[in-house]
């Protein structure tokens, strides 16, 4: 399981939307899903961070 937080600087303002997934192409869908919304040219930066996730018992 991976916890997945993108976090972007777009015309001035910072979203950052988070999800926990366990599939890696999970991960590109939601950088697609990041870029439908986007207009690219205008994003000045785009954090991905991924860190696993200890699954609790």
């Amino acid at each position: 399981m991976y916890s997945v937080v993108f976090k972007t600087e777009y015309q001035g303002e910072v979203i950052e939307e988070g999800f926990d997934t366990s599939f890696s192409d999970k991960i590109e869908d939601a950088l697609d899903l990041v870029k439908e919304e986007l207009d690219l040219e205008q994003v000045d930066k785009i954090e991905l961070t991924i860190l696993p996730c200890k699954l609790e018992k």
